[in-house]
């Protein structure tokens, strides 16, 4: 039985690579019977798939006017995070 630790861990390398059969159908009957982890897979998944589109709506939305250089550097900043 996969412990919760495993699951989170199995969660985030499935959001980069797919996983074996096995690891598929122990995180899916873990996540059945977990509702902690389900939260915590919904909400990377959703983190997974609005980070991407923080740039567009950081550069579309803001009213801060930056200089070229420091817009740069924020960037690389935040890649650097990701």
């Amino acid at each position: 039985m996969m412990n919760c630790k495993q699951a989170t861990e199995l969660v985030s390398q499935k959001l980069d690579s797919k996983l074996s059969l096995w690891q598929r159908l122990s995180l899916k009957l873990h996540l059945m019977m977990c509702h902690l982890c389900r939260t915590y897979a919904r909400h990377l998944e959703f983190l997974h798939r609005v980070a991407p589109q923080i740039d567009e709506h950081i550069e579309t939305h803001t009213n801060i006017n930056l200089t070229p250089e420091t817009k740069a550097k924020l960037k690389q900043s935040i890649d650097q995070e990701r």
